[in-house]
């Protein structure tokens, strides 16, 4: 979604948690009563036409709902109590728009970059579909990459480790490798993954494969013909998920702390909250 429709979706949450419902409503007006340049994709306005625009109305309105919380002089006490039935039915419309509107497509408002399709198997399985050749090229004309979350966490990490004025050597670094012991290798695990894929017999789609009997040898190999077929389908476990969504956590914390809570209780929302971690002894 583009920044200034993101905008428009936090502003209308946050107002919604105390009840404003008419002020939430009027957002969507300050376009068509507050600026002359209406934003449509029908125009025909240049780039910098069109961000000029856009920075204006989404400026004007968050200086609305700011001075209209700031005005606001009813307690919070009886939103915790779980009243304002409007706003939470008001949030709810919000809420599903706003789910809707960013699976609408694949190619980031902002940087232009595309985003993979996913394929969930039951419950506890991710893939990631690979791009066609047409989004392949795209990307590799304005220079974009798939990046692994993975490995931008433990850099993280390590930054805020030196930053403390740990000292590292090359035994302390060697942990945090995908190769070392106690974590293995990114590859080789996703190869173990793919394996233990296998047992359901998953085809290059990412069907699962109906064999008689259950004979492994009834499966029929990778060879080199098969070079030419089109790109299988990668497995993304679960510490890869944990990853992403703590990325975009970071990243987005304002709109996914309204999206996700209801209340304005000003706690910082992790995304350590979809996830549940055991320890084995």
């Amino acid at each position: 979604m583009r920044r200034a429709d993101l905008s428009l979706v936090a502003c209308k949450l946050r107002l919604l948690q105390f009840g404003l419902i008419d002020a939430a409503n009027y957002l969507d007006d300050i376009t068509a009563e507050t600026t002359d340049i209406q934003v449509d994709d029908d125009e025909n306005l240049s780039d910098g036409e069109e961000s000029s625009a856009l920075d204006k109305i989404t400026r004007m309105r968050e200086v609305y709902t700011q001075t209209t919380l700031k005005n606001h002089r009813v307690g919070t006490a009886d939103i915790r109590k779980g009243k304002h039935e409007g706003a939470s039915e008001a949030r709810r419309e919000v809420l599903k728009d706003f789910f809707r509107e960013i699976t609408k497509g694949r190619a980031c408002a902002t940087c232009q970059a595309i985003s993979p399709n996913f394929r969930k198997d039951r419950f506890v399985k991710i893939f990631e579909k690979p791009l066609s050749a047409k989004d392949q090229a795209k990307m590799a004309q304005r220079n974009f990459e798939h990046r692994d979350a993975l490995a931008i966490k433990r850099k993280s990490k390590a930054t805020v480790t030196k930053k403390r004025g740990y000292e590292t050597d090359e035994g302390i670094a060697d942990i945090d490798l995908p190769s070392s012991e106690g974590e293995p290798d990114q590859d080789n695990d996703e190869e173990e993954e793919e394996e233990e894929g296998e047992g359901e017999e998953l085809d290059e789609n990412g069907d699962v494969i109906m064999s008689e009997g259950g004979d492994a040898a009834t499966k029929v190999p990778k060879t080199k013909k098969d070079a030419s077929a089109k790109p299988q389908q990668r497995y993304v476990n679960s510490m890869e998920v944990q990853a992403r969504l703590q990325l975009l956590f970071e990243k987005e914390q304002e709109i996914m702390g309204l999206v996700y809570n209801s209340r304005p209780l000003g706690k910082k929302l992790p995304a350590d909250n979809f996830f549940i971690q055991t320890c084995s002894t």
